[in-house]
């Protein structure tokens, strides 16, 4: 996922590799449910993925690996790279959320696409998020360069 030209690596701010041994920026884990609720908190009561920064680990919900999420309304590939990108996606700065900015357009890559892909849907779930409830729908997105 990291690899394809519509990933992170698009930019050439941004470049990953595995390493077994030193110190890495973060670590990525594929987690349990009860595992993310202790390292991610429960504040919104719906399964999710996360990026700790106390941790330098970003964690990936194992159940939403299996199952994914409906609100994504995309199939299970796209949702994994999904999961990967926006989680990563703060790993490597980008710690705001974003609204769905155009109607029928593509989904930023940091909208809580776990959650939705209409702000309406997202602000419901997060009232005290950035989101606003202005109607707007996209359309699922697992990139951050869809265009590549």
């Amino acid at each position: 996922t990291l690899a394809n030209p519509k990933s992170w690596t698009n930019s050439p701010d941004f470049a990953f590799r595995r390493v077994d041994t030193g110190d890495p920026d973060f670590r990525v884990s594929l987690t349990s449910q009860m595992s993310i609720r202790q390292y991610c908190g429960f504040d919104i009561p719906l399964e999710g993925s996360c990026f700790n920064p106390g941790a330098e680990r970003v964690l990936l919900n194992e159940a939403r690996w299996v199952r994914g999420a409906v609100a994504f309304q995309g199939d299970i590939g796209s949702y994994r790279q999904y999961q990967i990108n926006h989680e990563i996606g703060h790993a490597i700065g980008f710690a705001a959320h974003e609204p769905c900015r155009s109607q029928g357009g593509l989904a930023p890559i940091m909208m809580q696409q776990t959650f939705g892909v209409a702000n309406d849907d997202i602000a419901r779930v997060d009232p005290g998020g950035v989101v606003p409830a202005d109607g707007l729908i996209c359309r699922f997105n697992p990139w951050p360069f869809p265009r590549g």
